[in-house]
């Protein structure tokens, strides 16, 4: 293999890419995910914005506020982020005024729950925000989106 091929490949392979996703109402952007590729990681951001004129309050239900689910092009599940975490079991209320945002973020070392690094293919994200609207203009579908990616 020729030194600009093994550069070539490596450059690829050390690129950041970016996927992002939009989960909308309309027009308004609400629930925005993006990836982060590298070679030994994919870096999962999310926000949920309130795009409307008045506030949301919304409730989670314990520590955890968000699921993130990785399968792979045959849907089976290779990434959980819940799983070995254990969470505070407290009511968290949060208010999201309008254009006010609350941001997570998740890293996955691309291995599947074996411990085994996975195959490169396509691959698809679930998010979902574990939070119960209370009041305010958000429903529940807008607390989920999916992201689809390859490595």
């Amino acid at each position: 293999m020729s030194w600009g091929r093994i550069l070539l490949v490596a450059l690829v392979l050390t690129a950041a890419l970016a996927a992002v996703h939009v989960q909308q109402k309309g027009d308004e952007q609400v629930l925005q995910a993006g990836i982060e590729l590298t070679q030994d990681q994919a870096k999962f951001t999310f926000s949920l914005t309130n795009v409307f004129d008045t506030a949301a309050h919304l409730v989670f239900s314990s520590g955890q506020q968000f699921e993130l689910v990785v399968k792979d092009a045959e849907g089976t599940e290779v990434y959980r982020f819940s799983d070995g975490r254990l969470f505070t079991m407290a009511l968290i209320y949060e208010e999201l005024p309008p254009g006010a945002s609350l941001t997570w973020s998740d890293v996955w070392d691309l291995k599947d729950k074996d411990g085994r690094p996975v195959a490169p293919g396509r691959f698809q994200a679930e998010i979902t925000v574990l939070a119960r609207v209370m009041d305010g203009p958000l429903d529940s579908e807008q607390l989920s989106t999916s992201v689809e990616f390859e490595l």
